[in-house]
């Protein structure tokens, strides 16, 4: 299909790119696909949180007060916040972010290279 290599950057592309923060619920209907962007060759600089039981867009279910919202919208503002100093861009190591104490949240922690296996 000739869209199928929309989400393949080329290394150039890719190695310009900011540090991007993608989070996903554990039910999300692009799950493979989020998981297959996110371990793309090139992209170095990527942080994936998933958030157990959510489904796509559960963020904008704020009004719901669901802890895992709240989770993911403090969680976006802190990566601005982190990157976006003086209007530079620092770097970002790949991560997945840990399942919160609170037992809500994000789940599995790993690096770029085992982030293929946990997805």
């Amino acid at each position: 299909h000739r869209m199928d290599n929309l989400l393949n950057l080329s290394l150039e592309t890719a190695e310009k790119m900011p540090p991007l923060l993608v989070q996903a619920g554990s039910s999300e209907v692009l799950h493979d696909e989020i998981a297959l962007f996110c371990t793309s060759v090139g992209l170095k600089r990527v942080k994936l949180e998933v958030y157990q039981g959510m489904v796509h867009v559960f963020q904008m279910f704020v009004d719901m007060k669901l802890p895992e919202t709240a989770d993911a919208l403090q969680s976006a503002g802190s990566f601005i916040r982190q990157h976006c100093r003086s209007g530079g861009v620092s770097t970002l190591k790949p991560t997945v972010e840990a399942a919160s104490s609170s037992g809500g949240g994000r789940v599995s922690e790993k690096t770029q290279a085992e982030k293929s296996t946990t997805l």
